[in-house]
């Protein structure tokens, strides 16, 4: 038996440290790993479990115990109800609200969390292959169902990149790439400083330099509370780096064969 409240909410914290830490190990490293997590609002479930689980159940431990006290063991059991129930719901919103598609569509990407496409028929082309860590890079495929289209634009529809059965291998969107986002050039970097100076640190945190930018393109992210800036190759698709800027979307331009009917 433990002897002093404060022995016990320290074992108590200890514990819950114990489980918050795994969860949150999962959240940042599996689920959301780099940006992802402030973009797609993960903080709030984290931020739940953390006050709940790791603050307020210790405290609560610290003020309810005392040896002997007829009345303990209920109260640590309500206690620890509490910390189940506040766990158990930031657990699933964190999983409900992980990315699990990186849809580039019409010149730029869009973060697709689990609830997005929950219920929806994902094809196999787009189920097999999941990456462990963060999202898969699909492409929303324009669909040739004219009603459909008409719903999106019109009606507020769910967007092409809400439709699974639209998501095609990214390397597909090869010819889109080419045609939209921002060409990266030394011109471009010095008129944009703020993005040249947040693409610079983050292509030094994965051993590259700026010039290792020149050629490719940028792209728009889209997540569910914030926006961030993709480099991309867009002669193999490959995204290279996310980084904490934000730039314009730029309407795609047409295919020579449209743009000269």
């Amino acid at each position: 038996m433990v002897n002093t409240r404060f022995s016990a909410a320290f074992i108590h914290l200890c514990i819950s440290a114990l489980v918050v830490g795994s969860v949150a190990a999962v959240a940042l490293f599996v689920w959301y790993p780099g940006l992802y997590f402030d973009m797609a609002g993960a903080q709030e479930p984290m931020l739940l479990i953390i006050g709940i689980d790791l603050v307020i159940g210790p405290l609560l431990t610290l003020i309810v115990y005392r040896q002997g006290k007829p009345s303990l063991r209920f109260d640590l059991t309500v206690i620890a109800c509490l910390q189940i129930a506040a766990l158990a719901y930031g657990t699933w919103a964190l999983s409900s609200q992980r990315p699990m598609f990186l849809v580039f569509d019409r010149g730029n990407y869009e973060v697709v969390s689990a609830a997005d496409i929950e219920g929806k028929n994902v094809p196999d082309e787009a189920a097999t292959g999941m990456p462990f860590v963060g999202p898969k890079q699909v492409w929303a495929a324009p669909s040739e169902d004219r009603a459909l289209m008409m719903s999106v634009i019109i009606e507020g529809a769910d967007d092409i990149f809400l439709l699974p059965e639209q998501y095609r291998p990214i390397t597909n969107a090869i010819s889109g790439m080419k045609r939209s986002g921002h060409l990266v050039t030394d011109a471009y970097l010095a008129e944009h400083s703020d993005v040249a100076a947040a693409l610079t640190a983050a292509l030094s945190a994965e051993g590259m330099a700026i010039g290792d930018a020149i050629g490719k393109r940028l792209y728009p992210v889209a997540g569910l509370r914030a926006e961030r800036a993709a480099l991309t190759d867009p002669e193999t698709a490959e995204l290279i780096v996310m980084f904490d800027a934000q730039v314009p979307w730029v309407r795609p331009t047409l295919p020579a064969a449209d743009a000269a009917e």
